[in-house]
């Protein structure tokens, strides 16, 4: 489990069905930064329920290696 806070540009609503780029802040990321890689899907929930399903488009970190 990975707790975080989801940004979408210019504070739109996702309504269902939707899709968008968002960018999420990871609270406390050290030590699973090397789990999170372009292509992984994951489920999105506000507490116990499901509101939605990520892909990792870009991993952007200081702590992820260039290369």
């Amino acid at each position: 489990m990975r707790i975080g806070q989801v940004t979408v540009a210019n504070d739109e609503w996702i309504e269902p069905g939707q899709s968008k780029a968002t960018t999420i802040h990871f609270l406390m990321p050290e030590g699973y930064v090397v789990d999170l890689f372009p292509g992984l899907t994951w489920r999105i929930q506000e507490g116990g329920r499901l509101v939605g399903n990520g892909k990792i488009i870009r991993v952007v970190s200081s702590d992820v290696p260039s290369g």
